[in-house]
């Protein structure tokens, strides 16, 4: 995570970096599936290739901190499961990057 506390003077910068370049391979692998389904058809073709990587990742990260932080309060009130939450999320995703035809296949 980025954070404040990622610049204090107590977390090394080797330490700093090394986490960032992990996010930036998780990243480079998002957007090159994007990448991907464009070229296949199957994800919108005016997509921004960037932007929808870093929303899909803000959104993913959302909804995995919830799912884990407020697991008890989405099931005591609204009998949501945190795997229910996480399965139609990205389900929701999914279906607003995806090509209306469902892509070449």
């Amino acid at each position: 995570e980025n954070a404040m506390t990622d610049f204090r003077n107590d977390v090394p910068d080797s330490s700093r970096e090394e986490c960032y370049a992990l996010g930036e391979v998780v990243f480079g692998k998002l957007t090159a599936l994007i990448t991907e389904g464009k070229k296949e058809g199957v994800f919108r073709g005016e997509l921004d290739v960037r932007q929808t990587a870093v929303i899909l990742w803000s959104c993913m990260s959302g909804v995995l901190n919830n799912s884990l932080i407020k697991k008890n309060y989405l099931q005591n009130y609204h009998s949501i499961s945190s795997d229910l939450l996480i399965h139609d999320a990205f389900e929701l995703m999914l279906r607003s990057i995806r090509n209306d035809n469902g892509g070449s296949s």
